[in-house]
């Protein structure tokens, strides 16, 4: 009978008796939480402070931990100076490595220790080494708090979830639940019906590769026919023979699949990779919200993950691949791929499986981890493979030995010819493998597999020639009923089913579960055989056998199938991608450009992910009529704006503004439109003088044409081009004037979000001035015209600009509060412009009031989202947490970083005083890193700030990062450097 679960407190007594026994009453409120979960037999053991030290403790420890499930450390520094505490710890290390597990410590982070916070020593403590590499808890923030508020409520419900769904695992043995080895969550095809024929050493190569420790993506590259996926599917049955499959959730997903392969639906997976069935649906729960970033969800899932060891095959990568560079086209799927290589816990692994082998992943990512298929099957295994698929033994192939040498040069070994071959066999009653390798004879390795399929199109029936023509159309794995109802008017009589079915035992038409598909090449074969047809095909209730009517027929099929679809997240948009797709083959370009932009404008477009349409926007913009051309390339240019691809934004743009032609010349208010967007991604890009250009011919454009709003927002974007310039004054004029216009107009729909804007930024300004209340007061309206709106993200914007005003102020609770806030929304929007900006001020305050590893943890958290216009600061006061916490290689990077960043920028608009400054700033960043080179350099930097602007607001933010900077270096040393950013200090003779 096994022992009923428990877990082990390993803890300090008086770290305990400190805090009023929290210790304790977190024990009791865990207790009491995984019991109301259904595990109600579970307890912590927390006696050792009854049991005097000696051999009895000792002994009574060890009969302990026999019995337990987990450990729990409570982190602190008595901790790591506690004999018993360590020796607790050891002995589960080696209870975990005893069962293969590495998810039984649940380490609780709950007093700052050196050993945790200092690389070198903990490298120099075995025991805080054993920890770090296990996920902890930071329970910091809980100290002088109660068990019973809403925080350490929250904390301990995630532990108690996390407990129950490492129970789950170990009721099934190790993560495995019972009679499956390792659990799957989409199966691979099942493409051998017998034994495995393939190259068994092969194999074993691929799984020794995924064995590596720091093994994250391996990839398994061969030409079309090479076997490849059939290698890939045989690893799920070799790692379920093997004690410790090392994996405990198989997951294949192929880029020719009826699932979408791409970021979201990665992650989907992943959520549903968690043990616990309750887990699961709040992990889905939570990936429903529309404004997270797929880096926000990805860390949530992973975090709940641990201890789960995940293998994701993806097949048919080279589908995913640009054609020119064999980069991986989605920027989002990229991404996330080098973020799960980087990762130091190898818990997600993943195969690529493709016949065109990628760019290296990720710097480091070396040619150790590809295997490369350049051979078919040898010539002693293609004789049983075909007898394997000859399961009935009809065909006499076991005893066709003597002709494997003049088969294997036909084929080259290659599995899918071999399939044709048996196909071709299958076919023809009366033939023989003898008689068929007499008709190739003469037929090259090259042309076999196309040679084969003409025969095998000749052996069929019409009916069953139509049914491979239908499955050629679709192109991508669909289910008997598609093909029926394509195939209503032509064959209205016929079982479809049974006619599909049929050609998949022949091995002429694959099956992925309930659906069927032909390789792309054999695919693309057999359409070419299809008449192309003409427009009018596609209609009336007859349509001929033409590839135009058939595409038209398939994608209406989607259509309806998309109409019926419930979609909550990407992965449901299946349908509708494959109907844009038929429409684009079939030369329905409207019809396509409308399903595009509906998609986008209900789901893509809010959820960040309108470049899924880029690659068929693309392909279909030369097709256009002029009037459809332009929105087409300004939508294009709004999802190259979410990647923050900023040059190729105002590449599309500038293309959209020529088609449309001169404003006298083209539709005027459209012209207008275009400008603005185009003004506005100059400026995110730094180009501020033609952002500046560009305002100002959309504000004459305005007047002219009596729209508001335009005008409005012109105001507001020369706002913007002044204020970064220093031009405070001028700025304030625009802003005033944008604000008169917005709220004297006539009502329409976008004026009270530009109301709100103009407030927000008028606020920033009046702040910048050094006028603290008037600024307050100002984001204070922009933050209820925001929250009145629904517009969480311009209420974050106003939140952290409120923070700063009352930082300055001197009410730093309210500050951090409203920090806090802002901060929150923005790693969760992933939109870097937020994000960066709302971490940079929660950053500077944390550094203010010394919680110098809050603001690493802050400054980290809002770098992770990619890059924007606020990285550099965000980055340089990283470096600043990172040297404080005496980090000088990592704060040297982070420095080093922004400077490149900042002069980047500084190389088109010179005059930028706050990019000067954040040079200066990390320029005296490396200065404290020991590159004193650098010092006149940074005086340099911050004298061309201060003469363009010495107004209170704007230096005593500078001053402010400079003086966490500055903290307990030398004075002297940095004098010069603080005079010019105060600007109590005349300039040197010539600036940076």
């Amino acid at each position: 009978m096994s022992n009923p679960p428990m877990a082990f407190l390993s803890y300090v007594r008086a770290d305990d008796l400190l805090d009023d026994e929290f210790i304790t009453a977190f024990r009791e409120r865990l207790t009491r939480e995984v019991h109301a979960r259904g595990v109600t037999d579970f307890s912590i053991f927390q006696d050792r402070f009854d049991i005097e030290w000696g051999q009895d403790w000792a002994q009574e420890i060890d009969t302990a931990l026999a019995k337990v499930t987990f450990l729990i450390p409570i982190l602190t520094p008595r901790f790591f100076q506690s004999a018993g505490c360590r020796y607790e710890v050891n002995a589960f290390v080696r209870r975990e490595e005893q069962q293969g597990r590495h998810d039984l410590i649940l380490p609780v982070y709950y007093r700052k220790a050196s050993q945790i916070d200092d690389p070198d020593e903990q490298e120099r403590d075995p025991v805080a080494k054993a920890i770090a590499r296990h996920q902890f808890m930071d329970w910091r923030e809980l100290r002088n708090t109660k068990i019973t508020t809403k925080l350490a409520k929250d904390k301990v419900d995630d532990l108690a979830d996390r407990i129950v769904g490492r129970l789950k695992i170990d009721q099934h043995g190790g993560g495995h639940p019972r009679g499956e080895r390792v659990r799957v969550l989409n199966p691979p095809p099942d493409l051998v019906p017998a034994a495995f024929h393939d190259r068994v050493d092969v194999l074993h190569e691929l799984l020794a590769l995924l064995d590596r420790p720091d093994a994250r993506a391996v990839v398994l590259a061969g030409d079309d026919g090479m076997g490849k996926t059939a290698i890939a599917a045989e690893v799920l049955p070799r790692l379920r023979e093997r004690p410790d499959p090392r994996v405990d959730v198989f997951d294949y997903l192929s880029a020719r699949g009826f699932r979408p392969v791409n970021a979201a639906t990665i992650i989907q997976d992943l959520a549903l990779a968690h043990p616990v069935e309750a887990v699961r649906s709040r992990l889905g729960e939570r990936l429903q919200s529309d404004r997270n970033s797929w880096l926000v969800k990805l860390d949530q899932v992973l975090g709940e993950l641990t201890g789960t060891r995940v293998l994701i095959v993806i097949d048919d990568a080279e589908d995913l691949l640009d054609a020119a560079t064999g980069a991986i086209r989605d920027s989002a799927l990229r991404d996330l791929v080098q973020d799960l290589c980087k990762r130091e816990d190898p818990m997600v692994r993943l195969l690529l499986v493709t016949s065109r082998a990628p760019e290296p992943l990720f710097r480091g990512h070396s040619a150790d981890e590809s295997l490369a298929l350049s051979e078919g099957l040898p010539s002693s295994e293609i004789i049983p493979f075909l007898a394997g698929l000859d399961g009935g033994r009809v065909l006499g192939l076991a005893s066709a030995t003597g002709l494997q040498d003049r088969l294997f040069d036909l084929t080259r070994g290659r599995p899918r010819t071999l399939e044709l071959v048996y196909a071709t066999l299958a076919g023809d009653p009366g033939g023989t493998l003898a008689s068929l390798l007499e008709a190739m004879r003469g037929v090259s390795a090259k042309d076999a597999s196309k040679v084969l399929l003409e025969r095998l199109e000749g052996q069929l029936s019409s009916a069953e020639l139509l049914v491979l023509q239908a499955v050629a159309v679709f192109g991508r794995p669909v289910r008997a009923e598609a093909i029926k109802q394509l195939l209503s008017s032509h064959l209205p009589n016929r079982d479809v089913s049974e006619l599909v079915g049929g050609l998949a035992r022949r091995r002429l038409v694959r099956r992925d579960g309930d659906r069927f598909y032909l390789p792309p090449s054999e695919a693309a074969h057999v359409r070419g055989q299809i008449r192309r047809g003409r427009a009018a095909d596609r209609t009336g209730t007859s349509p001929p056998w033409t590839l135009i009517a058939l595409l038209h027929g398939a994608a209406d099929y989607f259509r309806a199938e998309a109409e019926r679809a419930v979609v909550s997240r990407i992965e449901n948009l299946g349908p509708h991608f494959s109907e844009i797709d038929l429409r684009v083959q079939g030369g329905e370009y409207e019809r396509a450009l409308e399903a595009m932009d509906g998609l986008d404008d209900e789901y893509l477009e809010r959820w960040g992910h309108s470049d899924a349409l880029t690659r068929w926007r693309q392909a279909i913009n030369p097709k256009l009529d002029r009037e459809d051309k332009i929105p087409n390339l300004e939508r294009m240019a709004a999802a190259k704006r979410q990647q923050d691809e900023l040059g190729a934004q105002i590449g599309l743009l500038q293309r959209a503004l020529r088609l449309n032609g001169p404003a006298d010349e083209g539709d005027a208010e459209y012209d207008l439109g275009l400008r603005l967007n185009l003004a506005g991604a100059y400026f995110d890009n730094w180009r501020l003088s033609k952002a500046r250009a560009g305002y100002v011919e959309c504000l004459t454009l305005a007047r002219e044409l009596a729209k508001p709003l335009d005008e409005a927002m012109a105001h507001q974007g020369l706002g913007f081009c002044l204020v970064e310039t220093g031009s405070f004054s001028e700025a304030a004029r625009h802003y005033d004037e944008g604000l008169a216009i917005a709220e004297g107009a006539p009502h329409e729909d976008q004026l009270p979000a530009t109301i709100a804007e103009l407030w927000l930024n008028r606020g920033v300004l009046e702040f910048y001035r050094g006028r603290t209340i008037e600024a307050i007061e100002s984001l204070k309206k922009s933050r209820s015209l925001a929250e009145d709106l629904g517009d969480v993200l311009l209420s974050a914007q106003a939140m952290d600009a409120q923070a700063l005003a009352e930082l300055h102020f001197g009410a730093i609770d309210r500050a951090i509060e409203l920090a806090e806030q802002a901060a929150n929304i923005g790693v969760r929007s992933g939109v870097a412009e937020v994000s960066h900006a709302a971490a940079e001020t929660l950053t500077r305050i944390q550094l203010q009031t010394g919680e110098i590893e809050g603001a690493l943890v802050t400054a980290r958290a809002g770098a992770r989202i990619r890059p924007g216009r606020k990285a550099a600061g965000l980055l340089a006061v990283r470096g600043i947490a990172e040297l404080r916490l005496r980090r000088p290689e990592a704060a040297h990077r982070c420095f080093l970083g922004a400077h490149h960043q900042a002069r980047e920028v500084l190389k088109w608009e010179k005059g930028v005083y706050q990019v000067l400054e954040t040079n200066g700033l990390v320029l005296t960043g490396l200065v404290l890193c020991g590159q004193t080179e650098h010092l006149q350099k940074a005086e340099k930097a911050y004298h061309s700030a201060r003469r363009i602007t010495r107004e209170p607001g704007a230096v005593w933010l500078c001053v402010q990062l400079f003086e966490a900077l500055a903290k307990g270096a030398d004075p002297k040393l940095l004098k010069g450097v603080r005079d010019a950013a105060m600007g109590t200090r005349s300039s040197p003779s010539s600036p940076d």
